[in-house]
């Protein structure tokens, strides 16, 4: 068995090569992107993120408010568990220390903005108690509070 011979001659091969290689490394000298490429990239990219956290922002503050209302919900459940027991509802002055065995964990939550909850009794609309939390603001008295009486 002969080995097919190539028409072309060895030499002539390797500068056939040589030539290809080269005229592909010889290219504008650019390399990369270009300067304003990536500034339209970043734009773009800033575009979206702030589509996106417009469009997602009403959802964060409704799971605060959602959040709550959960833990006022939470602590009203304490609340009835120690009504169950001691037949009355505990005082304002220690209300936390008498609630705190009947939630889960043993501690009262804080808001979602990090505030305490208030605990009065009466309940201003005539009920036995009365949970609030202060909102988003943390200023009690005004539109943005939470209110057990209210939901």
């Amino acid at each position: 068995m002969q080995r097919k011979r190539s028409k072309r001659h060895p030499s002539l091969l390797v500068t056939g090569c040589r030539r290809k290689w080269l005229q592909c490394k010889k290219t504008n000298g650019e390399s990369g992107a270009t300067f304003m490429e990536v500034l339209v990239t970043i734009a773009i990219i800033m575009i979206l993120m702030t589509t996106i956290g417009l469009a997602v922002a009403p959802f964060i503050f409704r799971g605060q408010d959602v959040a709550a209302r959960t833990n006022i919900k939470t602590i009203e459940t304490a609340l009835t568990a120690y009504y169950a027991q001691n037949f009355d509802y505990p005082e304002d002055s220690d209300w936390k220390s008498a609630v705190q065995p009947y939630i889960q964990g043993g501690k009262i939550p804080q808001d979602p903005w990090k505030n305490d909850y208030v605990y009065v009794k009466p309940g201003p609309d005539g009920s036995e108690y009365g949970i609030s939390s202060a909102g988003k603001d943390g200023i009690p008295g005004n539109e943005d509070d939470i209110n057990s009486w209210e939901m």
